[in-house]
């Protein structure tokens, strides 16, 4: 690979990485408030709604963090 292309790989994984901390921060605010949440209402609809959300969300969450990963792998890059 040459350097123009690991440059702009790599301003990209910033840009990714960056994504995944604003991710990181919401998941955290969503478990957050769902952890407030009285013990009455959790079983509702609205909150198995919001548990199934925070679960996407995770999910998101770390199949970003395997594609940074992988692309760091696939191109040999340390930074």
């Amino acid at each position: 690979m040459n350097a123009l292309r690991r440059k702009t790989l790599a301003k990209l994984l910033d840009g990714i990485e960056g994504k995944l901390d604003a991710l990181l921060e919401v998941i955290e605010e969503e478990q957050e408030v769902m952890d407030n949440i009285p013990v009455s209402l959790q079983g509702t609809d609205k909150y198995m709604e919001a548990e199934e959300a925070l679960a996407e969300l995770v999910d998101a969450q770390e199949g970003m963090a395997d594609c940074i990963e992988n692309l760091r792998e696939l191109f040999h890059i340390d930074f």
